[in-house]
């Protein structure tokens, strides 16, 4: 699949189908393992409830490759982390940054008990450093050894009642007693004991008008989460809506929230729904909330909600006002003035809030706990998973106890070695082949013109390091071993030739360089299967080789004698360990008779050499 990826779509596309999700369409994408379907009808809709549920998909199949680690069994089954990570909240807000850093250190199985340490060097015992009579494995550490169980810590001593239960399970699920990581399957509600309700019913207090028949007037909204709020997996939330009149309370309405999204933001924003749908048509009302979060989601105009959370609640709340043609203004207050007056406020109370306001917010919020206890789970369902939540806690706590006591563990002094000390620029000049000649922000050798900036010491270091290759080598002369050109080396793959052309070139690939190294600094691509169409062409030209240029004499070449010439190709041939030049047919020696007549030699070309117009 991965080959057919080409552009973002099809990359976005590829990952739907690895994290085993259908995209039927560009706005419908289907989840296959819960067969949810997420449509994004605006451009401006909230995409968080769809990324949240992609980054589920992706863990479900990472939790498999995690249960392979450290202690890591149980993480097949899924980490409830709303249940896992509070502790780790709750110490990072007191700043405790040595039980944080203990309770992370926890959480991510980087905890190396002497057994696990002497798995790596054998040469170290296992044996518990504290008892010094039992393997110390994560389980002793922390449940099983007489040392750590009789500290007088509040910590060890408060969750000593979990050792039992601890010794039996921890083999079985290490994650939870060893790492402290909660299981998914732990926090489930059973299916054939789970009472989510996927369509509103409604209950009534007093004798209020049936479905869009309800008047004009003054009403208010609540919602809560009932007794099991603290726990996600455990809430029921429970919505109230309720009507005052003259200041005496006439009545309300009030449901469980129907769904498998159980918060209260939900059931407060669910609250101004369901006055809707009770409401008759063209009524004017005013609702008080006080859900701040609503207020002003709901004044911010229809727009603005698409792109928030409940976004689907609030569609329905304008779609509603629009097709009733309701007028609703919504203004908030403070909750519980009524039943907790003393409670420290962290907003003002409007000046418009009077005894009336106070009462209706009160029934609002007492007829949603209603509805909240009505659907609460039995205790009998309830209780094992709470255990379990608190548990988790006590693990972390006990864990991140013992991790902060245990002594530093013995090491032996390990013996430095004394580093080679590096060698300077001057040094590295001193016993480099090249005749270095230095400038502002670069270096030069005067005998193969290689050049090389100073900016770096690392690359200065290669370059010295580097042979020096003469430029005036003959037409056709193999170069044994990498070069450098201006302080980049060619690849070792490569069989170099010199051409006559002043460039090197591979006699494979016929790949070449002359100003600096391109091609040549990767690996030969063609050792076997012949050079491309470009690197024929190359070797044609390398193998025909230009006319020598005419004209003015370099500078440089003037000072050339025949005797240094020939001293010049003999010390070619010992710098690349090939025979002399004489005995190639088209070297030149001191024999010849342009030599022996006098006649100067020039190098080959290169791009050192003047050019006719100079």
């Amino acid at each position: 699949m991965d080959s057919h990826v080409h552009g973002i779509m099809s990359n976005v596309i590829a990952i739907l189908y690895k994290l085993n999700w259908s995209p039927t369409r560009v706005d419908l994408w289907i989840n296959n393992c819960t067969n949810e379907a997420f449509h994004i009808k605006h451009v401006n809709h909230s995409t968080f409830p769809l990324i949240c549920e992609l980054i589920q998909s992706y863990n479900k199949i990472q939790y498999h490759r995690a249960a392979q680690h450290f202690e890591g069994a149980g993480f097949e089954k899924g980490v409830d982390w709303n249940a896992t990570l509070p502790l780790v909240r709750a110490l990072r807000k007191k700043q405790l940054i040595s039980e944080l850093s203990a309770v992370e250190t926890l959480l991510a199985g980087a905890c190396w008990p002497q057994a696990r340490v002497s798995e790596i060097y054998p040469d170290i015992p296992d044996t518990c450093q504290l008892c010094k009579l039992h393997p110390g494995t994560s389980k002793h550490t922390f449940w099983e050894c007489n040392v750590i169980n009789n500290l007088d810590d509040d910590n060890i001593v408060e969750t000593a009642y979990l050792i039992p239960k601890a010794c039996a399970e921890a083999d079985s699920c290490p994650c939870l007693w060893l790492r402290g990581i909660l299981p998914h399957n732990l926090t489930q509600v059973p299916d054939d004991k789970n009472n989510i309700i996927y369509e509103p019913h409604y209950l009534y207090d007093l004798n209020m008008p049936p479905i869009g028949e309800w008047e004009s007037g003054t009403y208010f909204g609540d919602g809560t989460g009932g007794k099991d709020t603290s726990y996600l997996t455990l809430r029921r939330c429970g919505v109230g809506v309720s009507k005052m009149v003259d200041g005496a309370y006439v009545g309300g309405v009030h449901n469980k929230l129907h769904g498998l999204i159980q918060t209260v933001p939900r059931a407060e924003a669910m609250a101004g729904l369901m006055l809707l749908v009770h409401l008759a048509p063209e009524t004017n009302v005013c609702f008080i909330s006080d859900n701040e979060t609503f207020v002003n989601s709901y004044n911010a105009g229809p727009v603005f909600c698409k792109g928030i959370l409940n976004s689907d609640i609030y569609d329905d709340i304008f779609e509603m006002i629009l097709e009733k043609k309701i007028s609703m203004e919504v203004y908030w207050m403070p909750s519980h003035l009524l039943d907790q007056p003393d409670k420290k406020r962290v907003r003002p109370i409007p000046s418009w809030v009077d005894h009336s306001h106070k009462r209706g917010n009160y029934h609002a919020d007492r007829i949603a706990d209603i509805s909240a206890s009505y659907y609460a789970l039995h205790k009998d369902i309830s209780n094992p998973i709470v255990s379990y939540i608190r548990c988790v806690k006590d693990i972390q706590r006990r864990a991140y106890t013992i991790i902060c006591k245990l002594p530093n563990r013995q090491r032996e002094k390990r013996i430095t070695r004394n580093r080679a000390k590096a060698l300077t620029v001057a040094e590295l000049i001193a016993n480099s082949m090249h005749v270095i000649a230095e400038h502002d922000n670069s270096m030069e050798c005067s005998i193969c013109m290689s050049q090389c900036s100073t900016a770096q010491h690392s690359t200065v270091k290669e370059f010295l390091g580097s042979p020096c290759r003469p430029n005036c080598m003959v037409q056709g002369t193999q170069v044994h071993g990498p070069i450098a050109i201006n302080g980049t080396s060619t690849h070792s793959s490569h069989t170099l030739f010199y051409s006559a052309h002043g460039y090197y070139y591979c006699n494979k690939c016929g790949m070449k360089a002359q100003f600096r190294v391109c091609k040549l600094k990767e690996p030969c691509r063609r050792p076997d299967s012949g050079p491309t169409s470009h690197g024929q062409n190359v070797l044609k030209r390398a193998a025909v080789g230009p006319p020598l240029p005419q004209g003015k004499v370099h500078k440089t070449q003037q000072t050339f004698t025949p005797q240094d010439n020939a001293a010049l190709v003999n010390l070619q041939a010992q710098m690349d360990d090939i025979p002399i030049p004489n005995e190639h047919p088209d070297a030149i020696s001191c024999d010849d008779e342009s030599v022996s007549s006098g006649e100067l030699w020039r190098p080959p070309y290169s791009p050192h050499s003047p050019s006719d117009s100079e």
